[in-house]
C-alpha cells in the first residue's frame, strides 16, 4: 500500500529538505503536498485525506496543536508526526495528550524522522490489518445471516413435513406471494445407489434442472434423509392431467440426463404426488408420495415414475411410527430441552400403550427406540460414540427397574445429543468461533465484553445478546468455563491450588475458589484430591 504525506511547516527550507532527503519509497510514502501553515495544511487535508501528517507545533494562523485537535475530531485515522524544539517541552507534553503518535527535535536528524516515520508505518499496516479481519468477519457474517433467511423458509417447509403438523404461526408461510397464487405439486427423487459421491452429484444435478425449470420462487427444494424433495408452485390455470403430463416429461428428461452421464446406470426413482390448492394438505400428500415410492422400490421398481392420484380420507396416526421418530430428531435438531423432554415422555407413553405395560415388551421397544436414535446420529454426530453403542444401549435398558428410569434414559440421552447437535452447529458459526478463539487466547488477562466486542467489531449489547441465543449462556459464563477447563488441566498437572487461579485470571483466590466449586460441584482442593486418589 502507498501511504500519502502531507508536511506544514512554516519554513520552506524544512519542507524542502524533508521532501528531497527522505527515502519515502523506501516506506511506501508520498509527499502530496506541503503546506506554510496550519489553516493551509487544513484544507489540504480535507481534500487529498492523507494517511500521514508530518507538521511543525508553532506555525502562523493556526499552530500545531490547534490543526492535530481538528484532525483528531474529524481524521481520526490520520496518524501525525510532530515536530517540535527543546524549549517547546509544554507544547510537546498537550501534543501527547491529543494523540500526537511520534515526536521528533529540531534540527531535524534525518535518520531520527525516518524511525519516526517507520513506527507510523507499522502502527498504519497494524491497524490496516485489523480493518480487512473486520471487514472478513463482518462478510463472513453477512454471508452467514443470508444464508440462514434463506434456509428459513426451507426449514419451516421441512419441520413440517417431518412432524405432519402445520403452525397457523408459520408467517413465512402465509405471506410468500407463491403460495397465495399457485396449486402445489410435491415430486419425490430418490438415487438407487450405494456411492455416496455419486448420490451427491445426482442431486445437483436433480436441483440444477429443477432451478432451470422453475423460477426460485415457485419451488423449493429440501433434503430429507436419502430423499430429494420438491415443493413446486403451479399456476392455477393448469389443469391437473396438464401438470401430470408436463411433470412426467420433465421427470423422464432428467432420468436420460444421468444416463447420459453415467456409463454404468444409476437409477433414480421419481414419486409425482396429485395437486393441491391448501398449502396444509401438501403434508398429507408428502407422506402419500413416500409410502408410494416406498412400496415401488421395495417391489423392485426402481428407476421408475410413479403418477398417484389425490387421498381424501384422513392420515393413519398409528403410534411409534417412523414419523414419530422424525419428530424427536426434528425436535432435537431445531428446537429446546423441553420440547425434547416432552417428546421423549409422549413415547413412553405410547410404548406402555402398546405393550400393555409388559415389562419384557416394554423394554424391548424402548431398546428399539434408543437404538434408532443412536444409529440416526452416530455418523451425523460421531462424538456421541464416546457414550453409547448399541450393546451399551442394550445393556443399560436391561438394567433399567421401573418405567421412570427407562423415561430418564431416553429424556437424557436425547438431551446428550442435542447437546453434541449445538456443538456442532456453533462450530460452523464465524462469529462464535473468532470468538471463542479470542476468549481462549485472552482468557488469562483481563477479558471483558467490550474487549471482546471492539476485537468483533460490534455493539456489546448486541454481542451478550447474540452469544446469549446462540449459546444459551452468558459472556461471564463462557469465560469461567474455559477458565474452569484450563484450571482442571493445571491441578491434573499438579500446579499448586493458589498458582492455578492467578494462571487461569483469578487474581482473588477466594473468587476462584467460588467459581470453580459452582462450575464443577466441588472445591479445587478437593477435585486435586479425587485426581491423586
Amino acid at each position: 500500500m502507498n501511504y500519502k504525506v502531507l508536511i506544514a511547516d512554516d519554513n520552506p527550507l524544512i519542507c524542502k529538505s524533508l521532501r528531497e532527503t527522505i527515502h519515502w519509497k523506501k516506506y511506501q510514502c508520498t509527499v502530496v503536498q506541503c503546506a506554510e501553515n496550519g489553516k493551509e495544511a487544513w484544507n489540504l487535508i480535507t481534500q487529498l485525506k492523507p494517511e500521514i501528517v508530518i507538521t511543525d507545533i508553532k506555525m502562523p494562523e493556526m499552530d500545531g496543536l490547534e490543526l492535530t485537535d481538528k484532525i483528531r475530531k474529524q481524521y481520526p485515522d490520520i496518524l501525525i508526526i510532530m515536530i517540535t524544539g527543546y524549549q517547546e517541552f509544554e507544547y510537546a507534553k498537550r501534543a501527547i495528550s491529543l494523540g500526537v503518535k511520534e515526536l521528533v527535535l529540531k534540527p531535524i536528524d534525518n535518520k531520527k524522522m525516518e524511525e519516526a516515520l517507520q513506527k507510523v508505518i507499522d502502527s498504519l499496516s497494524i491497524e490496516n490489518e485489523k480493518d480487512e479481519f473486520r471487514k472478513k468477519i463482518q462478510k463472513e457474517n453477512a454471508q452467514y445471516i443470508e444464508k440462514e433467511r434463506k434456509n428459513e423458509k426451507n426449514n419451516i417447509l421441512k419441520n413440517m413435513l417431518l412432524s405432519g403438523s402445520f403452525l397457523e404461526s408459520d408467517e413465512i408461510l402465509q405471506e410468500n406471494s407463491w403460495l397465495k397464487d399457485h396449486n402445489y405439486g410435491i415430486i419425490i427423487g430418490r438415487p438407487v445407489c450405494y456411492d455416496k459421491q455419486i448420490v451427491g452429484t445426482i442431486r445437483q444435478i436433480i436441483e440444477h434442472d429443477f432451478e432451470r425449470i422453475f423460477s426460485k420462487n415457485n419451488c423449493v427444494n429440501l433434503i430429507i434423509r436419502q430423499d430429494l424433495v420438491f415443493i413446486v408452485g403451479i399456476n392455477k390455470s393448469w389443469s391437473s392431467r396438464s401438470y401430470r403430463v408436463y411433470m412426467k416429461n420433465i421427470l423422464y428428461h432428467i432420468q436420460d440426463h444421468i444416463k447420459e452421464i453415467y456409463e454404468t446406470p444409476v437409477k433414480v426413482s421419481f414419486c409425482l404426488s396429485s395437486l393441491t390448492t391448501d398449502i396444509k394438505e401438501i403434508i398429507c400428500n408428502y407422506e402419500q408420495a413416500e409410502k408410494y415410492l416406498n412400496r415401488e422400490m421395495f417391489s423392485g421398481n426402481s428407476g421408475s415414475v410413479i403418477i398417484i392420484q389425490p387421498v381424501s380420507k384422513e392420515k393413519n396416526k398409528s403410534k411409534l411410527t417412523l414419523k414419530d421418530m422424525n419428530n424427536l430428531y426434528q425436535l432435537i435438531e431445531t428446537s429446546d430441552q423441553k420440547s425434547v423432554l416432552q417428546e421423549a415422555d409422549s413415547i413412553i407413553s405410547d410404548i406402555l400403550d402398546i405393550s400393555g405395560k409388559d415389562v419384557f415388551k416394554t423394554k424391548c421397544l424402548l431398546s428399539e427406540i434408543c437404538i434408532s436414535l443412536y444409529k440416526y446420529y452416530e455418523k451425523k454426530l460421531p462424538e456421541i460414540n464416546q457414550d453409547y453403542s448399541i450393546n451399551q444401549i442394550l445393556e443399560a435398558v436391561n438394567k433399567i427397574k421401573d418405567v421412570d428410569e427407562g423415561r430418564t434414559y431416553l429424556c437424557q440421552m436425547g438431551i446428550e445429543i442435542q447437546k453434541y447437535n449445538k456443538k456442532q452447529e456453533l462450530e460452523q458459526n464465524p462469529t462464535i468461533v473468532q470468538a471463542m478463539e479470542y476468549i481462549r487466547r485472552n482468557y488469562k488477562g483481563n477479558v471483558t465484553l467490550s474487549t471482546l466486542a471492539d476485537y468483533l467489531n460490534m455493539n456489546p449489547s448486541y454481542l451478550s445478546r447474540f452469544l446469549k441465543k446462540e449459546t444459551g449462556s452468558n459472556f461471564v459464563d463462557i469465560l469461567a468455563h474455559v477458565r474452569m477447563e484450563k484450571a482442571k488441566k493445571l491441578l491434573d498437572e499438579g500446579i499448586r491450588v493458589v498458582e492455578v487461579g492467578e494462571q487461569v485470571g483469578y487474581s482473588d483466590y477466594t473468587y476462584f475458589y467460588q467459581v470453580f466449586k459452582r462450575f464443577e460441584g466441588i472445591s479445587p482442593s478437593e477435585y486435586k484430591r479425587g485426581k491423586k486418589n
